[in-house]
């Protein structure tokens, strides 16, 4: 699910962040993954700031709570001050469209 939304994200990112839109992207895979995460990256051309999370059985609690995160994908958004105002998760499914809207919304604001 992830993979079938990132290239909307890269793309929705490449036209707003003309207007502030400041995008991380981060990825729990394993170790063992990581070459083909850098790869997938590279490939979607994702010149924003990336994140590898160590996702071993001993942390998996931790990044769960830490990050507010029930499974992925998740998107949270955060106003020009910081405050998370809106989360998209896979609890209750997106479409990458709403993010977008509400994006735009957001920054219109002052």
């Amino acid at each position: 699910p992830c993979k079938q939304k990132f290239p909307e994200m890269v793309k929705m990112y490449k036209e707003l962040a003309p207007k502030g839109l400041v995008l991380i992207s981060l990825t729990i895979d394993e170790a063992d993954d990581k070459p083909a995460a850098l790869e997938f990256l590279k490939k979607m051309n994702a010149t924003f700031e990336n994140y590898w999370l160590d996702d071993t059985e001993a942390n998996k609690d931790k990044w769960h709570e830490k990050f507010c995160i029930i499974g992925p994908p998740v998107v949270h958004v955060f106003n020009r001050k910081g405050v998370r105002v809106k989360t998209f998760a896979a609890d209750q499914p997106f479409k990458t469209a709403d993010v977008e809207q509400f994006v735009k919304q957001l920054l219109e604001e002052k």
